[in-house]
């Protein structure tokens, strides 16, 4: 009975033989495949930079100071109250802008004072013009006296001058209510300012503000002496150019 059994065996010891190797053949797939049924990953990209010879800036730091291209002394023309200030310290001015305003009412009053002066020297100036008209056809008849033909011509001079001496100290009297508003000769940034409101100002002994223009402006900087000197150095060998 033991022999009938051994060939049935020995068919099985060679199904799980061919079992086996089948086995190891499916596990032996190439390295990095994809299994079956999924998408294969894409091959990496590689970044290619170019490589080549070229100048690049060197910066330096520097302590420095910034300065105006010019700075303007704001001073009044005029003496009197400061009444009030149009701007805020800092602040970027235009040339012609009002800065201050003092008290104008004195220089007014003048003004008027003198624009009646003026019309009461008009009017002698015509009333010498009316005797010079009467007295000359006298004086031409030999009706009067040379003197009194010569005090009417003078008359007549010395009005005259009287009307331009008022009419010049009326256009100084205009200045000066025009100088009661100070304004911005040129257009910058306005300082600090030097008087408040309520200060009684003397002319152009005052100081009020300063205008700074800044259109340029300026750096001031220096190098140290051996920074200076490896400079130096480096330009001569061609390997810096400033």
């Amino acid at each position: 009975m033991s022999e009938s059994l051994r060939p049935v065996k020995t068919v099985a010891q060679i199904s799980w033989l061919v079992s086996s190797v089948l086995l190891v053949a499916c596990n032996k797939a190439p390295q990095g495949a994809a299994p079956a049924g999924m998408p294969q990953m894409p091959p990496p990209e590689v970044a290619v930079v170019t490589v080549k010879a070229q100048n690049v800036p060197v910066l330096f730091e520097y302590s420095a100071q910034v300065a105006a291209s010019k700075e303007s002394e704001i001073r009044a023309r005029v003496s009197g109250i400061l009444l009030k200030r149009h701007f805020q310290e800092g602040q970027a001015v235009q040339a012609g802008q009002a800065l201050f305003s003092l008290d104008a009412a004195p220089y007014e009053a003048a003004l008027a004072t003198l624009e009646a002066q003026l019309s009461s020297a008009q009017a002698r100036l015509a009333q010498a013009e009316r005797n010079l008209a009467r007295v000359k056809p006298l004086f031409e008849q030999k009706v009067v006296p040379q003197k009194d033909y010569d005090d009417a011509v003078s008359a007549i001079q010395i009005a005259q001058a009287d009307v331009k001496t008022v009419q010049a100290q009326i256009k100084q009297a205009r200045l000066n209510v025009s100088y009661t508003q100070i304004t911005a000769p040129v257009s910058g940034l306005v300082g600090r300012t030097q008087k408040n409101e309520g200060t009684y100002i003397s002319g152009s002994d005052i100081l009020l503000t300063t205008i700074s223009q800044v259109n340029p402006i300026y750096v001031y900087f220096g190098l140290p002496d051996i920074q200076q000197q490896k400079i130096n150095s480096l330009s001569a060998s061609g390997l810096y150019q400033a």
